[in-house]
């Protein structure tokens, strides 16, 4: 019952969603389109932005990946891995950081629970 109190105050301060037993269902904020899946539901896809682009050798970029559930709603507190097709090209971080080495081309790949984005990036000398 308690766990059902906090969903359901949560719910109130935040947007309509379904609560139970099981604590928070799921969040949609319908005025913004933003919605929160349910935390226990598995990743059914994941994006990834800025999905291309020029980098000259020394810029660094954020990648800003968010996993999705079925519907279409942001899951939080999921673990993304990200990994460069070449790391003498561009390197990225445990955070999403690029970082631009050399000239060339390299992907970015964001994975989460088994999905995967990339990002396709052309390095360039300054």
């Amino acid at each position: 019952m308690r766990q059902y109190l906090t969903a359901v105050a949560l719910c109130l301060g935040l947007a309509a969603c379904e609560a139970s037993d099981r604590g928070l269902a799921g969040v949609n904020k319908p005025d913004t389109g933003i919605g929160f899946g349910a935390s226990g539901a598995p990743v059914a896809s994941i994006s990834m932005t800025p999905g291309s682009g020029t980098l000259t050798i020394g810029d660094t970029l954020r990648l800003v990946v968010t996993p999705h559930d079925a519907q279409g709603l942001t899951l939080l507190g999921r673990t993304i891995t990200y990994t460069s097709s070449n790391n003498t090209i561009a390197s990225v971080s445990g955070s999403g950081l690029v970082t631009a080495r050399l000239a060339g081309d390299v992907t970015i790949t964001a994975t989460s629970e088994n999905r995967s984005a990339i990002a396709q990036f052309s390095v360039h000398a300054p």
